[in-house]
């Protein structure tokens, strides 16, 4: 049975990483600053739908010939079988 809204585009984020800079720090920010995150290169991404998490995954680069895209290859996603 296919569900009448599967076909609704859904806007979803993907949350590489934070940051805790000083307030002092921020207002000094400027082009070509480097804003540290707290993740390693190789840490999972979060995918969130506004504030929920709702898989992991991994960042990869996909070349398909004419450009360079980043992508996410998903490593775990949340099961919503018993939500209301």
């Amino acid at each position: 049975m296919t569900n009448r809204f599967s076909a609704l585009p859904i806007e979803v984020h993907v949350c590489v990483g934070r940051a805790r800079p000083s307030l002092g720090e921020l207002l000094e920010l400027a082009p070509n600053a480097v804003l540290t995150l707290e993740q390693k290169i190789d840490d999972p991404v979060e995918i969130m739908i506004g504030e929920r998490v709702i898989a992991h995954g991994i960042l990869e680069e996909v070349d398909d010939g004419t450009r360079r895209s980043l992508s996410v290859r998903l490593t775990s996603v949340k099961s919503f079988e018993n939500e209301a």
